[in-house]
This record gives C-alpha cells, sequence and structure tokens, in this order.
C-alpha cells in the first residue's frame, strides 16, 4: 500500500514538472516576442499527459517531453510560424490569412468553449491519453488563453457524441484544424 501511495505521488510529481517546464517556457517566449515589439502573436501547445513519442535512437530527440509549442506571429506584413523545441528551428513564413482569420474571430473565440462529450444515454465514456490544446492569444497588451481536449470532438458508433458537430463549428477549433493544417506542411 505504501507503495502504491508513493507511485501515486511520483506520477503527480512527473506531471506538474512536465507543465512547469511548458508554462516557463511560453511565458519565456511572450516576454521574448513583447521585447521585439511584436505585438500580435499566439502560441500554441499540444500535449498529452503520460504520452511520450517513440524517436528513433539515431534521431535526436528535440521535443520538449510531452508537449509541442508552436508559435504564429506577424511582423509587418510578413507571418510566420516556429516550432519551439529544445533544438533550433527556423522559422517559417505563412500566408497571412491565418491572423485575418482569427483576428476577426477572437471575440467570438474568447466566448465560446468546448463541450463535453455527452452522450444521450448516461454512459461512463473514458479515454487513455487523450490529447489536449491550449491556445495563448496576445494582441497588445492582451492576453487570452483557451484550452480543450480533442477527445471531446470526436463520437463513438455505440454512444455518440452529442456535442461533437457543436464543438467541431467553434472558432477556436477551425483555428487548431488551420494550425494543423500549416504545421503537417512543413
Amino acid at each position: 500500500m505504501k507503495n502504491l501511495i508513493l507511485l501515486f505521488l511520483f506520477s503527480i510529481n512527473l506531471i506538474s514538472a512536465q507543465n512547469s517546464i511548458a508554462d516557463s517556457i511560453v511565458t519565456n517566449q511572450i516576454k521574448i516576442f513583447k521585447e521585439s515589439k511584436i505585438e500580435e502573436f499566439f502560441i500554441l501547445e499540444k500535449y498529452c499527459n503520460g504520452c511520450k513519442l517513440l524517436t528513433n535512437l539515431e534521431d535526436l530527440d528535440c521535443d520538449l517531453e510531452t508537449s509541442h509549442i508552436y508559435i504564429f506571429w506577424k511582423e509587418k506584413d510578413e507571418s510566420y510560424y516556429q516550432k519551439i523545441s529544445k533544438c533550433r528551428t527556423e522559422k517559417t513564413k505563412i500566408s497571412f490569412d491565418i491572423f485575418a482569420n482569427y483576428s476577426s474571430k477572437i471575440d467570438i473565440i474568447k466566448d465560446e468553449n468546448v463541450k463535453n462529450y455527452q452522450t444521450e444515454k448516461s454512459d461512463f465514456i473514458s479515454i487513455s491519453h487523450s490529447e489536449f490544446s491550449t491556445f495563448y492569444f496576445i494582441s497588445n497588451s492582451n492576453q487570452l488563453k483557451k484550452s480543450f481536449d480533442h477527445f471531446d470532438l470526436t463520437s463513438n458508433e455505440n454512444n455518440p457524441n452529442i456535442n461533437a458537430e457543436y464543438n467541431k463549428s467553434l472558432e477556436l477549433v477551425k483555428l487548431s484544424y488551420e494550425c494543423d493544417n500549416i504545421i503537417l506542411k512543413k
């Protein structure tokens, strides 16, 4: 019993340590961009508690444990994105559309929330190692943080999620899909 309690406490501590590393990186990136006078940017953190990607032993492991952090920004008349990792990564020029779309919908994004997975019956549905996305929106001196669980966007044939279509229609989720498309192109 004592070993079980110690294992539980160790697991909680490990998850907290991983979260604090990502939080520290996000805070540092916000500081760097503000010092560089970049007024409009957002950070996307994708993470999965308890997940670790398999890597080839010959490849350099640049990932930040369970988190993948991307920063998108507008500088002068250009837009860029960059993956933040333990290794040096170059910024990539992207279409300005992502900023035009997000800027025009930030008030909508601020007020919307992804609803939890819900079935018509009172079933218990669980998932192991779901992916989460957290956005940090920074514009001038305003900062907004929005998060959601990707499990809430899914549905199951036997226990359909009555909120799935609503969740997929949210501007925050559409922005997440748009970011995924940019990230996957690289």
